[in-house]
């Protein structure tokens, strides 16, 4: 059996697959996880902004989004609906795990990083990719089923992430 693999030149390789192949493969997967894996993303975006105000934030939107859904599903919107569910489960994968760390008694940052100095710095030191991962977390919140969907095959194929 052949398996094809883009290389990180942007090339395409047909390959029969060893034993060799098939651990750097897996290796190169597994660096590559461990540096995007969205459940960090969320955890550490709910961390740093404030669990309870990452909870809050996404329960509004889910809150202003599901009457629309309702109305959708009501009406026989199928395609509008699908979508309005997708933004509604996405928004509820970040509630659920604010959710968790605020059940968890996990420390967060929240408003110390708008009122200290030495905290405001700290945080861009330690997490130089604060925007644009909250970026990716909005961004992915408001298209249907992304976040969601990626976040589920993380945890069922990616046991570290829990």
């Amino acid at each position: 059996m052949y398996f094809i693999e883009f290389a990180d030149i942007g090339a395409v390789i047909l390959q029969q697959p060893d034993e060799e192949w098939e651990i750097s493969h897996q290796e190169r997967f597994h660096k590559a996880y461990e540096k995007t894996t969205w459940v960090r993303f969320i955890k550490t975006h709910n961390r740093l902004n404030g669990i309870v105000f990452s909870i809050a934030e996404f329960a509004i939107i889910t809150g202003v989004i599901a009457p629309f859904a309702m109305y959708y599903v009501h009406h026989a919107r199928v395609l509008y609906a699908l979508l309005s569910m997708g933004i509604i489960l996405n928004c509820l994968t970040v509630v659920a795990f604010g959710t968790r760390q605020w059940l968890d008694k996990e420390q967060d940052v929240g408003w110390k990083r708008f009122r200290e100095k030495h905290e405001r710095e700290r945080i861009a030191r330690e997490n130089p990719d604060l925007l644009r991962n909250t970026m990716i977390i909005t961004l992915t919140a408001l298209l249907p089923f992304i976040l969601v969907g990626s976040v589920v095959f993380e945890l069922l194929f990616h046991k570290e992430a829990q």
